[in-house]
């Protein structure tokens, strides 16, 4: 007894207790359950005042079932019992793997089983002096097979309920008369979002290919599929990922997701990630061309992502093997990815090169274009990356592009490759080509290679710069035995200047001769005029396209509207609520001008414009004392008004957010003078009422949403409408 707890109990325990059991002499279902069943634990036993009739054992009580136990059609697989306690109960847990096969369909259930305890109340239970808790474990899992003469296949669903995941995979194949059927389905629920238990994601993409359906000229329907995903968002960094990786196969019309159900379900997963409030929508297609084999096909996927801001990517592989599939002199394979996201203004495509080749000559490489508005503008198009000077720009997702690469010969005794790229961005041009050659000979001997040019060239005034590079070796181990090598970079035209270097090696004896040269009679190209830019800047400021007037941002302040006035073509009338935007793109103000296009600056035109003071009625407007004015900004190339070196055209960004003007937002206290008109604006007020108007008035409760739609209806709304400036 203790008492300094005040309670009264009895127990039993025994040390290191073991059960164990043989194979039995018959095949009975309690032979088949006892068999290879044993345990090893501590177990404790007792009758408490305070606890009642208690069950411990270290660890608890387990075994599991190898053997498999067969009942009629159904069949239990790895049956596991386990005993424990918790809450004063004592637990005894069934789990099995259940198939049942029934006729040509065999069901499957995974994780499925029983969990009952018992403990003792002395108050009563259900059973006398004990109560119960019993429960039924769902499965885990459930998989259907179907073998039939039309049709085979199958599916998995796994629960996982403590998660709120549910996820599901099928595959079937359909056969009919003349045409046969594969149907792929995945499925993800998700019945909550971290940070939202209200919301939910659902994916489902189902694909299906069947025998060619003739569409004329050669083309044929080899598949269709469908995409839906709600609070789905599309990962475009991912799916740039499987272009670059060539397993966008992976994701379009895979030929059995059963073959690796996981994997499948991360690759979507992962691609169309949950996210609150957004929606992608998708159509797939298998095209192909050629009879009777397709020798060209094209998986591809339209996906549309809702809503605002809209985003529409297309993506797909395309394969091509010609003459054909059995001769296959060239076989090409392009996963690609094209996306525009009109929130972010911007679009990219992407493209790679994997599994192709030409006769026996493999071919890789990695295309890109990139082409953004808004706050960071860029123009990009490579076939093979950039010039090993450049840097391409971050967040664009160019690094690490692989030259187009034709491996002329793969093998262990000779390697010959040839890797090409061209580049045009908007200060720059760039391309390249890279010659290696690897030969093994005799006698631990080998023969190495190279030759290759970068160019980086200008178009107006035309100027070239060129890096080139040969040479060739033969080696002993890791001893250079006989070497020849050459270096030289090029400019020009105009004139044309070579440096570099040239280095012959015999026997651990090294020549070396260096060359700095001007050829050509040394005459420039002939330069562009010289441009006045003062005069082409006062008469962009003088043209009435450079002057905006921004409505206010609430278009109806007090229920009033104002009709358009007619005006003259170079007057215009301003809201004393909204601004009056001045903006010129003709040069960047505010910085010194080295250039203008590709041509000099006028002598005495000036070199740095700057906009001090707006006057607008009558009243002048300094910039740096007026908080009413602000300097607008535009994007500008640098290298049109900079003379930037080929290293800076290579590293700066294409364009830079520079002033070009002046926002005026206080127009309030403008006065009249002989470019400012005051216009007093009069409206009328209607009431309507039953009393007077004979007009009949009901209240409605509307919700702000309808309230909304009414009111935009309406007449009020009509004139608002229509008073807004165009976009």
């Amino acid at each position: 007894m203790d008492n300094s707890a005040s309670d009264l109990y009895t127990e039993f325990k025994i040390n290191a207790l073991r059960f164990a059991s043989g194979d039995g002499d018959n095949d009975s279902f309690l032979s088949q359950v006892l068999e290879n069943f044993n345990f090893r634990t501590d177990l404790s036993v007792g009758l408490s005042k305070v606890r009642g009739f208690y069950f411990d054992a270290a660890g608890g009580l387990q075994t599991k079932q190898i053997k498999n136990i067969k009942l009629g059609p159904v069949q239990l697989n790895n049956v596991s019992f386990v005993v424990d306690t918790a809450n004063s109960f004592t637990y005894l847990t069934v789990v099995t793997e259940l198939v049942a096969d029934l006729g040509p369909i065999r069901v499957g259930l995974s994780g499925v089983g029983m969990k009952a305890g018992l403990k003792y109340d002395p108050d009563g239970g259900a059973i006398g002096p004990f109560s119960t808790d019993i429960a039924v474990k769902v499965p885990s899992g459930v998989s259907i097979v179907v073998n039939t003469d039309t049709l085979t296949g199958g599916g998995y669903l796994l629960l996982d309920p403590a998660y709120h995941q549910y996820a599901g995979v099928a595959n079937l194949k359909l056969k009919t008369t003349g045409q046969e059927i594969n149907l792929n389905a995945l499925g993800l629920l998700q019945t909550e979002l971290p940070g939202n238990p209200d919301a939910y994601s659902l994916l489902l993409l189902i694909t299906a290919t069947f025998n060619p359906i003739q569409l004329g000229l050669g083309f044929t329907l080899n598949g269709l599929g469908g995409l839906l995903g709600v609070n789905r968002a599309t990962d475009t960094d991912y799916l740039r990922g499987l272009v670059r990786g060539g397993r966008l196969d992976q994701l379009l019309f895979p030929a059995n997701v059963l073959d690796n159900p996981a994997a499948a379900l991360a690759l979507v997963d992962a691609a169309f990630p949950a996210t609150e409030g957004r929606y992608v929508i998708g159509l797939l297609a298998r095209l192909g061309w050629g009879t009777p084999t397709s020798l060209i096909t094209l998986d591809v996927a339209l996906l549309i992502e809702l809503p605002s801001p809209v985003r529409i990517a297309i993506l797909g592989v395309l394969e091509a093997t010609l003459p054909s599939k059995a001769n296959d002199r060239l076989k090409l394979r392009a996963d690609f990815l094209g996306t525009v996201d009109f929130g972010a203004k911007r679009a990219a495509f992407d493209a790679t090169l994997s599994d192709s080749h030409l006769l026996a000559f493999a071919l890789t490489g990695d295309i890109a274009f990139r082409f953004y508005q808004g706050d960071t503008p860029l123009f990009v198009l490579t076939a093979g990356g950039f010039h090993p000077a450049f840097q391409p720009p971050a967040g664009a997702a160019l690094t690490g592009l692989r030259r187009l690469t034709l491996a002329l010969s793969r093998g262990n005794d000779l390697r010959v490759t040839l890797a090409s790229y061209f580049a045009l961005t908007s200060n720059t041009v760039q391309f390249g080509s890279h010659l290696e050659l690897y030969y093994r000979l005799a006698r631990g001997l080998r023969v190495e290679g190279h030759f290759g040019f970068d160019v980086l060239f200008r178009f107006n005034p035309f100027r070239v710069q060129a890096h080139v590079a040969a040479g060739v070796a033969v080696y002993y181990g890791r001893r250079e035995l006989l070497s020849l090598h050459l270096a030289l970079d090029v400019t020009g035209p105009g004139p044309w200047h070579l440096w570099g270097h040239a280095s012959f090696r015999v026997w651990g004896v090294r020549i070396r001769v260096d060359v700095d040269a001007t050829l050509g009679s040394g005459q420039a190209e002939p330069a562009l005029p010289a441009t006045d830019v003062q005069t082409l800047l006062v008469a962009a400021l003088d043209a009435p396209a450079s002057w905006e007037v921004e409505a206010p941002q609430s278009a109806l302040p007090g229920g009033v509207v104002l009709r358009p006035v007619g005006a003259a073509a170079a007057s215009f009338f301003l809201d004393p609520r909204g601004a009056l935007l001045l903006r010129q793109r003709v040069a960047p103000l505010g910085v010194a001008l080295g250039q203008y296009g590709a041509g000099p600056l006028a002598a005495g035109s000036g070199r740095r414009f700057d906009l001090t003071e707006l006057v607008v009625g009558g009243v002048a407007h300094a910039v740096a004392t007026d908080k009413g004015v602000e300097v607008v900004r535009d994007f500008f190339a640098p290298a049109q008004f900079q003379a930037l070196t080929d290293a800076q055209k290579l590293s700066l960004p294409s364009f830079q957010l520079l002033p070009c003007g002046l926002r005026l937002a206080r127009l309030g206290g403008l006065v009249a003078d002989e470019r400012a008109t005051l216009r007093v604006v009069y409206y009328e007020h209607k009431l309507l009422s039953g009393a007077s108007g004979g007009a009949t008035l009901a209240k409605v409760k509307a919700s702000a949403t309808a309230y909304g739609q009414l009111a935009r209806g309406g007449v009020l709304g009509q004139q608002v409408e229509a008073a807004r400036p165009a976009a």
